[in-house]
């Protein structure tokens, strides 16, 4: 867990110069939703009509995900 909010806190950080923002967004954006966001959103990744959403998870992996897409 400590490896993967690293990386994408470098991911995060990389995503702030300009020249890089799209690429990061481009190659990385399904990756990141696919396996970070949805997973720590609470929602479940085919939700049906009986699906409720759970506590998000406010990791530091899922914060960095988040600051990377935003």
């Amino acid at each position: 867990d400590k490896k993967e909010a690293q990386t994408v806190g470098t991911l995060w950080n990389l995503s702030s110069y300009e020249p890089l923002k799209m690429v990061i967004i481009n190659h990385g954006l399904q990756t990141l939703t696919n396996e970070v966001i949805i997973p720590h959103s609470g929602w479940e990744h085919e939700p049906n009509e009986d699906s409720k959403p759970r506590d998000a998870e406010w990791t530091t992996v899922f914060k960095n995900t988040s600051g990377c897409l935003r």
